[in-house]
């Protein structure tokens, strides 16, 4: 095609600028404040009256190494305290910084010294029963820690906010770290011991702070 072709000179329509799409925002809902599990008084007293008849009827209560605080007259197996409507969990460190047993096994354990002074008998077998040949396998209290940690003292504490009272987390410690109440066990004889299991006192709530002014604690 010559240079001077007329369809050479026609110009190509315009490209329209590209603009850029609008799009609206999605917009949702305000997420309301969390205010915490409010629960009915009355449910909860319903849950407390059947937790007290399920342990009454348990072989614990039968009077198989009972806890001597859970076997007191009044005790309610309540974890959470209900006030203003609210479930509280408790504290477990007070304002000065000391720390107090928050009533669950899991949160204790053998330490390196016990576990050192128990090594050297590891090697005589199971101790649970006289008539068991099993190699030892994992260290077990003779006298069960549900019953032996009732008798440990209790404190009032105050967190700030509300008073608590429980154990020290330093003589829980020690209770379960206790020497002369270890032997060795075989995984049969200690999974074939029966006893106040799970029973423990977590602190139990002792009213709300009357303020620095007043508090004792």
């Amino acid at each position: 095609m010559p240079p001077n072709h007329p369809l050479l000179h026609l110009r190509r329509p315009a490209t329209p600028p590209v603009r850029n799409r609008i799009v609206q925002p999605k917009i949702r809902p305000a997420t309301p404040p969390h205010r915490g599990n409010v629960v009915q008084p009355a449910l909860v007293a319903a849950g407390v009256a059947a937790a007290a008849v399920a342990v009454a009827a348990s072989p614990v209560a039968a009077g198989v190494r009972r806890s001597a605080r859970i076997a007191s007259a009044g005790y309610s197996h309540q974890y959470l305290p209900m006030i203003a409507g609210f479930l509280i969990s408790p504290t477990t460190i007070d304002k000065n910084g000391v720390q107090y047993w928050n009533g669950y096994r899991s949160g204790l354990s053998f330490s390196a010294a016990t576990k050192l002074a128990m090594a050297g008998t590891k090697g005589n077998g199971c101790q649970v029963k006289a008539s068991c040949t099993s190699a030892a396998v994992s260290l077990d209290h003779i006298q069960d820690f549900a019953t032996t940690q009732s008798a440990l003292p209790t404190h009032t504490y105050c967190d700030g906010s509300h008073h608590w009272t429980g154990v020290l987390l330093a003589d829980a410690q020690a209770d379960y770290n206790n020497v002369g109440n270890l032997q060795w066990s075989c995984t049969s004889c200690n999974s074939s011991k029966s006893g106040a299991r799970g029973l423990y006192s977590p602190p139990r709530h002792a009213g709300q702070c009357p303020g620095a002014a007043a508090c004792t604690y």
